[in-house]
C-alpha cells in the first residue's frame, strides 16, 4: 500500500478509519484492526483530529444520556437488551 504525502504508511487507510472510528472508540474492533487504526492515527494528523472530534461528540452524547429521565433510560435499556438478545439469537442460528 502506498504512503500518502505527509502521512505514515498504514495498514488502515483514512477511509477505513473513518468507517470504523466509532468501533474504535467503543473498543469493539478485533485487536488486529484496532492496532492498525491506532498505528494509522499516530501518523495521520487528519485522522487524529477526526478521532478526537468523534470522541468529544460521543462524550457529549453520553453526558446527555445521563441527563435523560429515568423512564426514558429504562425504555432505551430495554430496547438495547432486546436488540442484543435478537442479534445473539440470529448469530447462534447462522453460526456467526
Amino acid at each position: 500500500m502506498s504512503s500518502l504525502p505527509g502521512r505514515a504508511p498504514a495498514n488502515a487507510p483514512c477511509g477505513v478509519l473513518r468507517e470504523r472510528v466509532l468501533e474504535l472508540l467503543d473498543r469493539s474492533l478485533d485487536t488486529g484492526s484496532a492496532m492498525a487504526c491506532v498505528e494509522h492515527v499516530a501518523g495521520c494528523a487528519a485522522c487524529r483530529a477526526d478521532l478526537a472530534h468523534n470522541r468529544r461528540l460521543r462524550d457529549a452524547l453520553a453526558r446527555q444520556a445521563r441527563a435523560a429521565p429515568a423512564s426514558l433510560r429504562a425504555r432505551v435499556a430495554a430496547m438495547l437488551g432486546a436488540h442484543a438478545r435478537a442479534r445473539a439469537d440470529s448469530l447462534a442460528h447462522t453460526g456467526g
